[in-house]
């Protein structure tokens, strides 16, 4: 059996629906111009090292290649265009 919610609960959630579509779509938004086509499938932050590296391919012009491996380590590799 469903329990019944209020009108109030029921305008809360709706806003709260809202303002998580708002996000989603802005975050999506926020790489599309980045990377046109891309899909952005989620953010992890690294430590000081793995930035470095990470930063310092790019810049040289690599392609990052992102795998996870058996162990569920998230593999990082800078590939020559």
């Amino acid at each position: 059996m469903r329990k019944k919610i209020s009108q109030r609960n029921a305008r809360r959630y709706q806003k709260e629906l809202e303002a998580m579509k708002v996000r989603d779509y802005a975050r999506a938004r926020q790489w599309q111009s980045d990377y046109p086509g891309g899909v952005h499938l989620g953010a992890e932050q690294f430590s000081h090292e793995n930035h470095v590296c990470v930063d310092t391919a790019q810049k040289l012009g690599y392609y990052l290649i992102v795998k996870v491996d058996r162990n569920d380590y998230v593999q990082l590799y800078a590939v020559k265009p």
